[in-house]
């Protein structure tokens, strides 16, 4: 975890099955700045010394593991929407051409296996909160990019990526919808013509049986 107070944050992912939870803050990590978020999980890399390392398929994700995966010369799987394992490799699927088509993609020679997930494809489970917290310390980077202020643009629409359920309608909905604006009346309007054709008809009955008993007669 990386940011400037986050002790919520770490406590909140103690309930989530972690064993240890590894945090760098400090006033040069209050805003993201890709050069000192790479170096503080670069520390918990070495740290830890892990086989595969999971980030989410975010703004932020896609800014820093490919410049981690670079540094130790590992490959990279990028905004994938499943993972399993096979023996020690990890094998995930990545949607592709808009969802259109999927490709299962996997790492060969790779000692690290880095990865990113769209968010919420799998369910946060709880556990006991047995989970340590770790501190590293991390210098801010000695580079010429400073991140000096981040502004969020403030919006009332609801965070899609955070939703269970989604419906969308498309072209065809809007079609579908114009359609009845106009085919309502068109409807009504024929269903009274035929009403009043009925109507004329069940008036000249009468006068047609007069007429046909006159002309027995």
């Amino acid at each position: 975890v990386v940011g400037g107070a986050i002790d919520s944050i770490t406590a909140e992912l103690k309930n989530h099955g972690a064993d240890t939870v590894y945090s760098v803050s400090g006033a040069a990590f209050e805003n993201y700045n890709v050069f000192n978020y790479g170096s503080a999980v670069e520390q918990a890399i070495k740290a830890f010394s892990p086989t595969v390392v999971l980030g989410m398929a975010t703004p932020m994700g896609r800014d820093v593991f490919p410049r981690l995966a670079a540094r130790h010369d590992a490959g990279i799987a990028t905004d994938l929407i499943e993972l399993k394992a096979s023996g020690d490799t990890l094998v995930g699927l990545k949607p592709m051409y808009s969802g259109k088509a999927y490709a299962e993609v996997t790492f060969q020679n790779s000692k690290i296996q880095f990865a990113t997930l769209r968010p919420n494809v799998f369910k946060a489970d709880a556990s006991d909160g047995a989970a340590s917290v770790t501190k590293l310390e991390v210098a801010a980077a000695d580079s010429k990019l400073k991140t000096i202020e981040i502004r969020k643009d403030k919006s009332e629409k609801v965070d899609l990526t955070e939703a269970s359920i989604i419906i969308s309608g498309g072209r065809s909905w809007v079609r579908l919808m114009r359609l009845r604006s106009w085919w309502k009346p068109l409807m009504f309007s024929a269903l009274l013509s035929v009403l009043l054709v009925l109507l004329s008809m069940l008036a000249t009955l009468p006068m047609k049986c007069k007429l046909d008993k006159l002309v027995r007669q």
